[in-house]
């Protein structure tokens, strides 16, 4: 039987493999700008953090 574990990792590859967007690769530049508040694309973390709140929490 496989671990929980190994299910995931099988997973979030294929995931990956499909072109799943959480899974791209990031420059050191992107990462520094991310760090710095210039984030690349339509979204911020707070929208982010709302829609999780929103969808999964239920609040």
């Amino acid at each position: 039987m496989k671990s929980y574990q190994d299910i995931n990792k099988e997973t979030i590859d294929r995931w990956v493999e499909e072109s799943w967007e959480w899974g791209k690769l990031t420059s050191h530049d992107e990462y520094i700008n991310a760090k710095n508040g210039e984030w690349k694309g339509d979204y911020s973390f707070d929208e982010f953090k709302i829609i999780l709140h929103g969808d999964y929490l239920r609040e």
